[in-house]
């Protein structure tokens, strides 16, 4: 499996990609967090502390082993967590 460092949003709707998100490390794992997610309390992280809380959300998972929270609609790493 290739491991890329970049993240590309996807409108589905239209078939078309929305932006390319440079991660800088090699990413192993990537997850959509949706609305109700357990996954940020489980990490300590409160939504509501968060501006814009109506956006999505996505984890990316490096190659160190570092858990990066990515908002989808501002395209900007939010929370570090390193394992």
């Amino acid at each position: 499996m290739e491991h890329l460092q970049v993240v590309t949003a996807w409108d589905v709707r239209k078939y078309s990609s929305k932006k390319t998100i440079p991660t800088y490390e090699m990413i192993e794992a990537i997850s959509f967090i949706g609305s109700g997610s357990e996954v940020l309390a489980c990490l300590g992280i409160e939504l509501a502390n968060m501006k814009g809380k109506m956006d999505g959300y996505f984890l990316t998972v490096g190659e160190r082993g570092v858990v990066r929270i990515w908002c989808l609609e501002r395209y900007v790493s939010l929370h570090l967590l390193s394992l």
